[in-house]
């Protein structure tokens, strides 16, 4: 299956969303919260070796994603972030 694939098809989006958002929900609370936010983005910067996220990235990438500013990012605005990783990606 290739980027193209998962991006033209809404329930493939979802899933591949979904997983991910669960690998990153360590608490299982079925939100990404700041610190799991954080990690995620410190893990990313080991593996691909470059500087980790001054606290402040990390704090103005959780408040762009939680769209609903209720302080806790939802699998619904995950995806969104999901989707334009594949999107760079394709």
């Amino acid at each position: 299956m290739s980027v193209k694939d998962v991006l033209a098809d809404k329930e493939k989006l979802n899933q591949v969303a979904k997983m991910a958002f669960d690998g990153v929900d360590a608490d299982h609370s079925g939100f990404v919260d700041e610190g799991e936010l954080g990690n995620l983005m410190n893990t990313m910067a080991a593996e691909l070796n470059i500087p980790a996220p001054k606290p402040n990235e990390i704090k103005d990438a959780f408040k762009a994603m939680d769209t609903d500013k209720n302080g806790k990012v939802t699998l619904d605005e995950f995806t969104v972030l999901v989707k334009q990783i594949l999107e760079l990606m394709s």
